[in-house]
């Protein structure tokens, strides 16, 4: 069977699609995707994807923030100890540190925003590896998803 020239390019297009998308930068390009990164190694204005719902967080998916994401970073800091074990404050820490600094990045307040905190902070095994970060992200109430960076959002 002979094939018409737009059926010629399609199959073409879907050869260079299977091959591109055959390297790791092609997948993400081709379907969106992002990189795999450790907690720990985010920055403020990155939107992530893949973090879950559990009650810890160790990876996510970085992506552009104009893509689905379900939080983006927007404050962090570290923690100045050298004691040998997390602080048992440290939860609190962590949540005065990331309301305190959410009606910058979102432009209200968190008592009137519609949108949810994620606190990230340090536990006993990475304590003990040197973590002593806290990380605050942003994102929608009951792990939903968005698109588009929440910075100035005033939701």
């Amino acid at each position: 069977m002979a094939l018409n020239k737009y059926a010629r390019i399609a199959i073409g297009l879907a050869v260079f699609g299977l091959a591109y998308a055959g390297t790791h930068s092609g997948v993400q390009k081709l379907f969106g995707g992002g990189n795999k990164v450790n907690i720990t190694s985010v920055a403020i204005g990155d939107c992530l994807t893949d973090i879950g719902t559990a009650s810890t967080i160790q990876d996510a998916t970085k992506v552009d923030c104009s893509k689905t994401h379900d939080a983006e970073v927007y404050a962090m800091k570290q923690i100045k100890s050298s004691a040998g074990e997390v602080p048992t404050d440290v939860d609190g820490q962590a949540n005065d540190f990331c309301q305190s600094k959410y009606e910058s990045f979102v432009g209200v307040s968190y008592e009137v925003s519609k949108l949810e905190i994620i606190t990230t902070f340090p536990l006993a095994e990475s304590w003990k590896s040197g973590d002593r970060g806290i990380t605050c992200l942003v994102g929608q109430p009951n792990y939903g998803t968005t698109q588009g960076s929440l910075k100035n959002s005033k939701k």
